[in-house]
């Protein structure tokens, strides 16, 4: 009954069924391939943001150094230049936010994906005690 219902969804593409069953490792070989890059790009999302805290713990550091009272703002606008060309280093494709197919890891995708914003710069300084002033509230955004 259930794939009765599934070849009425698909209509003239029902057809696509019968060749499936009919061919199970051109199928599973199929998913196969796709499961690898997915995993792939999986690993790509993780260590893109993984050195992404890393740059911005490394510039954080230095910049507060300088400049105590410096905003997440200001912090995110002096660590995106450098961010921005050293993702091409880190990943060549990560998943789409959906997940279903692969997407080039260009700075606006990664931006999207790992939230990259001056309060996701705040939260790592603050996860590290960084962005502290001298017992007073965190810089603001």
């Amino acid at each position: 009954m259930l794939l009765g219902l599934v070849r009425a969804m698909l209509g003239p593409l029902a057809p696509i069924l019968d060749w499936a069953e009919a061919h199970p490792n051109a199928v599973a070989l199929c998913f196969a391939i796709w499961g690898a890059i997915w995993g792939v790009g999986k690993i790509q999302l993780n260590r893109t943001e993984k050195e992404t805290r890393a740059l911005v713990l490394e510039l954080g550091r230095n910049l507060l150094a300088k400049k105590p009272g410096m905003s997440a703002r200001a912090l995110y606008e002096a660590v995106y230049p450098d961010w921005a060309r050293s993702v091409r280093k880190w990943a060549l494709f990560i998943p789409h936010r959906l997940e279903l197919w692969p997407v080039l890891a260009n700075p606006e995708n990664l931006k999207e994906r790992i939230g990259f914003t001056p309060e996701w710069v705040k939260g790592v300084l603050e996860d590290e005690g960084l962005n502290r002033r001298r017992g007073k509230r965190p810089a603001e955004a």
